[in-house]
This record gives C-alpha cells, structure tokens and sequence, in this order.
C-alpha cells in the first residue's frame, strides 16, 4: 500500500519544522528589530548628586594633605571643562572641590578636580538592570545614559 507520506519523510518534516523553530527563537533574541533597548537618560541633576555624593567629597578629602587647616566641607561645583577641545564635550565633566581656610582671610586652597565614574553610578540606581553608562553624541555634553549591555 502506497501512501503520500512515507515514515522517513514525516521526521524530516518534524526535524525541518524544529531546526526552524530554533532559528526563529535565536532570531528573535538577537535581532534588534524584535528587542527594546532599555535606557534612562542621565541629567544634570543627577551629575550634582555624584559630585555631593558622600563618596566623593571623602575622595576630595583624601587628596587634601592637611585638611586640619581647611573647612572640612567644600564648595562643590559641578564643571563642564571647556580649556580642553582635544577632548570630545560628552567627556569633560568633572567635579571641583574647593576648600576654604578655617580662618577668615586664610589661604583657599586650589580646587580640586576628580572625574566622574558614570559606570559606577549606573550601577547603584534603582533600575538593575542599566548597569553601563554610555552616550548618545560625543559632541553632546548632555548625551549621558545608563543601558541594559545585555539588551
């Protein structure tokens, strides 16, 4: 008896139908027409809060060698560094620590500068899963994101 379908063509027809299957499934994962990028724009408010952050005036500090004879609390100045055009504008933040003498009319000790870790910041927000910074236009200073690298 002759049928249409022999055994060895239906399990061809099972393994095509799951070899597809597969390359659809892979497809889908990493084609970006089918994924979300998932990112959160970092503003300048959230610059400040780096440069206020405890982690960073203890970091100012420690480069103070007789912090004794300044006022403990700088002023903190959040500083977009424009003496620098070899350097692409999205890179040239950084924070300035300025610490005044205790007494009146004493010395002011020159600023100090220390860039900012975006990485690092990513990574302790809210959102887990944006744990990389990254920009969107170098000559943007304001292009600032955390991401998800993995999406």
């Amino acid at each position: 008896m002759n049928t249409f379908m022999g055994k060895n063509t239906v399990r061809y027809l099972i393994l095509l139908f799951i070899g597809f299957s597969v390359i659809v499934a892979i497809f889908w994962k990493f084609s970006p027409l089918f994924t979300s990028y998932q990112e959160t724009k970092i503003f300048q408010k959230d610059l400040n809060g780096i440069c206020n952050s405890k982690a960073y005036i203890d970091k100012a500090k420690q480069e103070v060698s007789n912090l004794e004879k300044f006022n403990p609390e700088p002023v903190i100045e959040l500083k977009l560094k424009s003496n620098i055009p070899q350097i692409y504008e999205v890179f040239r933040w950084t924070c300035e620590y300025t610490f005044n003498a205790r007494k009146s009319g004493g010395a002011r000790l020159n600023p100090i500068e220390i860039g900012l870790e975006l990485d690092e910041y990513c990574q302790n927000r809210p959102k887990p899963m944006l744990t990389k910074s990254t920009y969107h236009h170098y000559n943007d200073e304001d292009s600032w994101y955390c991401v998800n690298p993995n999406s």
